[in-house]
């Protein structure tokens, strides 16, 4: 393990077992992967890639299952991306009203709908008094206020989580 963790395996290593830890190195010119830890007991829950544009949804073992295009933060003067961290759904996919102030959750076929997620780590980003962070639709103008957005349909994302239990780990990485 100290030749995969480049003789650090705790500066890698997610004592509490909640995330996956990809570790991609180069070996006697052969690139490898091997991963360190696991999402959560059943691994399944969801990865939001800031950087790639993208979010995943994973099964029991792992495995990924779907992924979705998704966009966070709105340039240049909105909250910016959500920060990169662990996270948990707190409630389940609700539908909401399809009117003018909602706009913003409801995708071009007029799905509105809200995922509330909470950091497991300190940060203000997500105070009920400032806005919840979350996942929905990218309704109205393109990009979003600090949450999660998916553009266009969003049956198939909506779909996804909706299967998710309550509770689901939630990573986002930069």
């Amino acid at each position: 393990m100290f030749e995969y963790a480049f003789s650090n395996p705790a500066g890698i290593a997610d004592v509490r077992g909640l995330s996956p830890i990809m570790v991609n190195f180069n070996a006697r010119g052969t690139n490898r992967s091997i991963i360190l830890g696991v999402l959560d007991e059943s691994r399944e829950g969801i990865v939001v890639d800031l950087n790639g544009g993208t979010t995943s949804i994973t099964d029991e073992r792992g495995n990924v299952t779907a992924t979705f295009p998704s966009t966070s933060g709105l340039p240049p003067d909105g909250r910016g991306a959500l920060p990169p961290g662990d996270y948990r759904t707190t409630r389940p996919v609700t539908d909401v009203e399809d009117i003018p102030r909602n706009k913003p959750f409801c995708d071009p076929s007029g799905k509105c709908w809200f995922q509330r997620i909470e950091p497991e780590f300190p940060t203000s980003r997500c105070d009920p008094a400032t806005g919840y962070c979350g996942f929905h639709p990218d309704g109205n103008v393109p990009g979003t206020d600090g949450c999660v957005g998916f553009p266009g349909d969003t049956s198939g994302v909506r779909g996804a989580l909706k299967d998710l239990p309550v509770g689901s780990p939630v990573r986002v990485v930069p």
